[in-house]
Parts: C-alpha cells; sequence; structure tokens
C-alpha cells in the first residue's frame, strides 16, 4: 500500500533583538519575515521607549 503524506508549510517567525546597553534591557518581535520594515518596526519600537535618565 502506498501513502501519500501532505503537510502545510507555515514557514518560520523571524526574531529579531536590540540590546540597550545603557539599561541592560533587551527589545524583541517576532516577524514572519525579515527585511528592512520588520527592522524598522523593531527600531521603532526601541525609540518609542522612554527611559528616565540618572543624575
Amino acid at each position: 500500500m502506498r501513502v501519500n503524506h501532505t503537510y502545510g508549510r507555515g514557514g518560520a517567525l523571524a526574531y529579531l533583538a536590540a540590546y540597550d546597553v545603557h539599561h541592560a534591557k533587551v527589545f524583541g518581535r517576532a516577524e514572519p519575515r525579515t527585511g528592512i520594515d520588520p527592522f524598522m518596526n523593531l527600531v521603532n519600537q526601541v525609540m518609542r521607549t522612554s527611559f528616565r535618565l540618572a543624575g
């Protein structure tokens, strides 16, 4: 008996991360693909975060 198995490929997510060395904080996000748009989403996420400056 011959059996044919089929499956749908869902693809892998891309995990992008940035590290803030001044505050020891990691920012991360999962995107459906890589490229400039997902990278800019990460940059915008980091830039929207406000930190209290020591002083």
